[in-house]
């Protein structure tokens, strides 16, 4: 019989020896409340877990502790490596920003050579920034850096830049940039090719390809860089720097494939005076690379009928073998044969 069983019954025991029947059911009521104020006591008691605390913004005890003394600069360093590893990002933050608010955080110059990988410190600030969405904080860690004159390096500005270019915060990543060439570090290729794809992805067109031509040959920017260049270009009918583009692609030592070739000749045909030019390109590129597919033809031709120049495109038609075609394709070029054939 459980403890609590037995104090009713006593209760009522005691409550049957008067005869006081209103005093029977006061006892009675008061066993009762006893009963389930007590049960359920007891019950929460033993459905209690143990909790580990880590929701954003509220960090573990011993960092609320440590956060009112700060305590060394190691040892706070120390810190937001171990919760960065723990996953405990909103816990990062909290901490680096009150380390920031701190006294110590003016002398932190003081402890770099006592503490190893501090740049890997502030790239674990910025992770965590980046993991939850805090854009501003994750932009200002490079500057941070700059102020509490902590060495900078062009890595920490080439992962800061790439993390904000992944939340589509293409001119934090720019600006970015501009902060480490005023820094005196020399950007390295990768960043030279980051920042060329991020002023494309910005609609920045114009600037990217002067900073393409302008850097050295040892930068090599992706295939999607040119992709997104040159898909501007060939909307645009840009004939003249497309053509550059493909250029430079070439001095690089960069593959040109049928998605770009396609590109330049949307872009030569769509601009008067340059339909000649695209024309000449596929027939380049079919002799020395095997390229030009349907739609390469489809676009030049139509630049050619479209700017008087019939011969032209019959001469292109002649070398045009439609066998490995689509039957649309076929059917497309017969009726082009056909609507030259009755312009001559």
């Amino acid at each position: 019989m459980s403890f609590l069983s037995t104090v009713e019954l006593g209760l009522v025991q005691f409550g049957s020896l008067h005869d006081d029947f209103a005093f029977e059911v006061a006892i009675v009521a008061v066993a009762v409340f006893l009963y389930v104020v007590l049960g359920r006591r007891n019950n929460s008691v033993s459905q209690i877990k143990p909790v580990t605390l880590k929701a954003p913004g509220k960090p573990p005890k011993v960092i609320r502790e440590k956060q009112t003394t700060l305590g060394s600069v190691v040892d706070v360093f120390r810190d937001i490596r171990r919760l960065t590893e723990a996953g405990q990002f909103g816990d990062v933050l909290t901490l680096y920003m009150e380390f920031l608010r701190s006294p110590a955080a003016c002398d932190v110059h003081r402890y770099v050579g006592s503490i190893s990988d501090i740049e890997g410190v502030f790239m674990d600030v910025a992770k965590s920034a980046h993991r939850l969405n805090r854009v501003d904080l994750c932009r200002r860690v490079a500057s941070d850096m700059r102020r509490l004159r902590v060495p900078q390096t062009a890595a920490i500005f080439e992962s800061v830049m790439k993390m904000l270019a992944s939340k589509k915060c293409y001119d934090g990543a720019i600006n970015l940039y501009s902060e480490m060439l005023r820094a005196g570090i020399q950007p390295t290729t990768d960043s030279t090719s980051c920042l060329i794809n991020f002023l494309v992805q910005n609609g920045q067109v114009q600037d990217a390809v002067r900073l393409l031509q302008s850097s050295s040959s040892d930068v090599r920017p992706s295939i999607r860089t040119y992709t997104g260049l040159l898909k501007t270009l060939s909307s645009s009918g840009d004939a003249p720097l497309a053509l550059e583009i493909l250029q430079d692609m070439r001095t690089r030592g960069i593959r040109v494939d049928q998605l770009i070739l396609n590109m330049v000749l949307s872009a030569c045909s769509r601009c008067r005076g340059f339909q000649k030019a695209a024309a000449d390109l596929l027939l380049e590129f079919r002799a020395s690379h095997g390229l030009g597919d349907a739609i390469s033809y489809r676009v030049v031709l139509k630049g050619l009928e479209a700017s008087g120049h019939l011969d032209l495109a019959r001469n292109l038609l002649l070398g045009l073998d439609t066998k490995a075609m689509s039957l649309d394709d076929r059917v497309y070029f017969q009726q082009v044969r056909q609507r030259l054939d009755a312009l001559a």
